[in-house]
This record gives structure tokens, C-alpha cells and sequence, in this order.
């Protein structure tokens, strides 16, 4: 999810609730219209195009059930059960073995990912590597930079699908190296 976003600009909101059904696979690019998106109100289409690196990123998680989630908590909970049971290193105890599960836990993994479960492992995966801590949201201003520096600022619009180029600015970061270089000049 997070290598997705960085490479389409995305924002969080649209990257958790992608499914198949969304998706025009019959391009070379493919093309992604979330179901519900933040200027929906404004009576605004949202439309994400998906290059061939990101479609990489997606084929995986593909499935024949179109309207499922992409990415989802529970089976994410499910592989990593899977994986420590078959990791186990010592034989289930009797007690172990005749352990129900809780009719009713406090909490269970849903269908999909909201912007605050996809920031809270993002924080969890930072904490447990040791690095800093960072929102989704940065994954698009870095979408915005990247774009603005390698094409232009129109194009980084276009892609994040601004309607105004001054929306894209407060996005995407001025070029630093330009303001270095004139004070290196200027003195």
C-alpha cells in the first residue's frame, strides 16, 4: 500500500478502499476510480492511473471476488497466524489446544483498512524498525515533489488530480537546490 501510494500519488483514503471492480485493466495503463473519494461532494470525478511499476504492486493482491477489498486487516491477520503457528517452536499445550476463541472480542480486524488503521500500523511498523514515525499523507506531498521536479507542475496536477495548480504548490516542495545555487552565487 505504502509503495503504491508513493508511486501514484494517492491519498490514504483512496488507496484503502481499492478493489477490482474499480479497476479498467484493459490499458497499458490502468485506471482507478475509488467508489468514494474526498471532493465527491463537489460533484468532482477522481480518476488514478496506474503505470506498469504499480500495476507490479498490484497483481498480486488481485482476486476473483471483484468487490472485495485489495488489502485487507483480517487476512493480514490471518497469514500472520498462520505463519507463527507454523513457526512454533514447542507443541501446543493441553490447555492451549482446548482454547475457544472469544465469541465477542473488543476488537477484530474489519473487511478494509480506514485512514487511521493504515496510519497506526505504519506508525507500529516505524516504531518496531526504529525510525522515525511518519503520516500516509507525506507519501503524496512526496508524490507531488517527485512529479513537480521531473515533469512540471501542470503534470503533478493533473496526476493528483488538482483542479488548481496552487493546490498542487502547497503539495509539492520548491526546489531547494535553486535557492542553494543562487546563494552560492549571490554570496
Amino acid at each position: 500500500m505504502i509503495e503504491l501510494q508513493r508511486l501514484t500519488g494517492m491519498r490514504p483514503g483512496e488507496v484503502v478502499i481499492m478493489r477490482a471492480c474499480d479497476l479498467d485493466m484493459s490499458g497499458k495503463t490502468w485506471v482507478y476510480s475509488p467508489f468514494g473519494h474526498k471532493t465527491e461532494h463537489r460533484g468532482k470525478d477522481r480518476v488514478i492511473h496506474i503505470g506498469p511499476r504499480a500495476q507490479v504492486l498490484v497483481r498480486p493482491w488481485l482476486r476473483t471476488d471483484l468487490i472485495s477489498f485489495l488489502f485487507s486487516p483480517r487476512e493480514a491477520m490471518e497469514e500472520l497466524r498462520a505463519s507463527q503457528r507454523s513457526n512454533r517452536k514447542t507443541p501446543l499445550t493441553p490447555a492451549q489446544r482446548a482454547r475457544r476463541p472469544k465469541h465477542q472480542p473488543k476488537s477484530k480486524p474489519g473487511d478494509s483498512y480506514s485512514n487511521r488503521t493504515y496510519h497506526h500500523a505504519i506508525r507500529n511498523g516505524c516504531r518496531k524498525a526504529g525510525v522515525s514515525a511518519w503520516h500516509p499523507n507525506q507519501l503524496r506531498h512526496n508524490a507531488a515533489t517527485w512529479l513537480r521536479k521531473e515533469f512540471d507542475l501542470d503534470t503533478a496536477r493533473a496526476i493528483l488530480g488538482h483542479t488548481k495548480a496552487d493546490t498542487t504548490e502547497i503539495y509539492s516542495e520548491r526546489d531547494g537546490m535553486l535557492a542553494a545555487n543562487a546563494m552560492e552565487q549571490v554570496g
